[in-house]
């Protein structure tokens, strides 16, 4: 009885381990890139704000492959696709508003097309990193499974703020139901 009552516990904490690497595993650090108001690296994503000329620079010397927006059409002033396909980049783009009233199903089908097609490091940003790491939050509970609370704490340190924290927790609640 007590080699048995001693694997169970044995079991438990490799899989309480396994959870806890998991969650640290999607735990953004920060990152510094020139020309970025912000950065958080989870893995090989990095999501942030708006890139400048400079940054776009850095992240394809670093071996970055991919740039994701969310920015609409008309936010920026400049053709950051053209600079970032001259960069040997390859650019896509998810509209969302600004400010974020919803994030739609189609925005996050969108976003878990682009991840399983990446090929290597990928930036994903908005203005200041705010809906970028929201919709990846929604992308982490609907796709994988992780808790709300989690994903909105990486998120967090990804950027988000509370202001699509709101979006994020309707929308999962909607889809939830």
């Amino acid at each position: 009885m007590i080699v048995r009552s001693s694997y169970i516990v044995l079991i438990a904490l490799v899989l309480i381990g396994a959870c806890r690497s998991s969650r640290s595993a999607l735990e953004p650090a920060r990152r510094e890139i020139p020309g970025m108001n912000s950065a958080a690296a989870v893995g090989d994503l990095l999501i942030g704000g708006q890139p400048t000329d400079e940054s776009l620079e850095e992240l394809a010397r670093r071996g970055y492959r991919s740039v994701l927006t969310v920015r609409g059409e008309g936010e920026v002033d400049w053709d950051e696709q053209s600079r970032v396909e001259a960069l040997g980049m390859s650019f896509h783009r998810i509209d969302m508003s600004n400010p974020v009233n919803e994030i739609t199903d189609d925005q996050v089908a969108a976003f878990a097309r682009f991840m399983e097609e990446l090929d290597g490091p990928a930036l994903v940003h908005c203005g200041s990193g705010n809906r970028a790491a929201g919709l990846w939050a929604a992308w982490l509970i609907e796709y994988h499974g992780v808790e709300f609370e989690d994903a909105i704490r990486f998120a967090e340190a990804a950027g988000m703020r509370d202001s699509i924290g709101t979006v994020v927790e309707r929308r999962v609640r909607e889809v939830m139901e």
